[in-house]
């Protein structure tokens, strides 16, 4: 009867081993392929915002991750500039990154990572990070590639006890480019390139600009600036000049000389401001000669009205 017992007891032992072992992995693994690839004479590469294949001298990060839902991507993407890099990186959610130490050649280099199972059905992107060696000094990078494209598959339930198989080295372009540029076959003989590119050093207000001239700059929303790196006060080519408090393009205080006052604007508000000396809201068409006409906002009547400049 011992002898009986005990052999019942081991395998009762071992089944409670087996089902501890699964739930360890329920939710399971994926085994995610990623980086270059070839197809026919072509390959895809990686390289820096100086158009060199990254490798162990010329030191770069390759890392695949998901956003946040709620995260618009396009939009932050756009108006990123240096030190909204941390930010922007919370909202990435890195499942495997590697250095190109081991670059079969410059720029060309595929791994392979293993994660756990999570936000299934989510889309995949693959980032550069420029000057770094390893993806937990992101926010020092110096440049950034962001790209995805539409024949990616969505991240994948995982595999228990196998990692589920996740290929996305299977292309050798990319139809979405959101931070970076392709350098073509004729720049880049190999085959495809995607470069970096290098992060304004701007406040994040001015996020989204670019440069015309040393020191001029263009902004969808706001137009052509002149922005003094060292007094942060920028000449408006309407509105002269300006000083901006705050650092989120939807909503900052800006100081006007012209109305000597405080007004609350925003990218989806310009040219429309809230003056605070007047506690009214104005608006200022900007003429193609530079000449502005102001209006004021009666409450009362609901109506726009002229508005004199002091």
């Amino acid at each position: 009867m011992q002898q009986g017992t005990s052999a019942a007891f081991s395998i009762i032992v071992f089944a409670f081993s087996l089902l501890g072992t699964s739930a360890a992995f329920a939710d399971g693994t994926v085994d995610v392929t990623y980086g270059s690839t070839f197809s026919g004479s072509e390959g895809l590469f990686f390289v820096d915002s100086n158009q060199a294949g990254f490798d162990s001298s010329n030191v770069g990060v390759l890392a695949v991750g998901y956003f946040d839902s709620s995260f618009d991507i396009p939009a932050e993407s756009k108006r990123l500039v240096a030190e909204g890099l941390d930010d922007f990186l919370a909202n990435f959610n890195l499942l495997a990154s590697t250095n190109f130490d081991d670059a079969a050649s410059p720029g060309y280099y595929t791994n392979v990572g293993t994660f756990s199972e999570q936000s299934v059905g989510s889309r995949p992107y693959l980032m550069t990070l420029e000057g770094i060696g390893s993806f937990s000094e992101a926010s020092s990078a110096t440049a950034i590639g962001l790209f995805t494209d539409s024949h990616f598959s969505s991240l994948p339930n995982g595999g228990d006890p196998i990692g589920m198989p996740y290929d996305l080295a299977t292309t050798i372009s990319f139809d979405t480019v959101l931070l970076g540029w392709h350098v073509s076959a004729s720049d880049f003989s190999d085959g495809n390139a995607y470069a970096s590119q290098q992060l304004l050093n701007l406040p994040r207000v001015w996020g989204g600009s670019s440069y015309l001239t040393e020191n001029w700059l263009y902004l969808d929303w706001f137009g052509i600036f002149y922005y003094h790196e060292v007094t942060k006060w920028v000449h408006h080519h309407h509105l002269g000049w300006l000083y901006i408090e705050g650092s989120n393009p939807d909503g900052f205080w800006i100081y006007l000389p012209i109305f000597d006052s405080w007004a609350f604007t925003g990218s989806s508000l310009f040219p429309m401001f809230w003056l605070h000396s007047e506690q009214n809201w104005l608006f200022i068409t900007l003429n193609e000669d530079q000449s502005i006409v102001t209006q004021s906002f009666d409450a009362n009547t609901q109506v726009w009205t002229a508005f004199e400049t002091p």
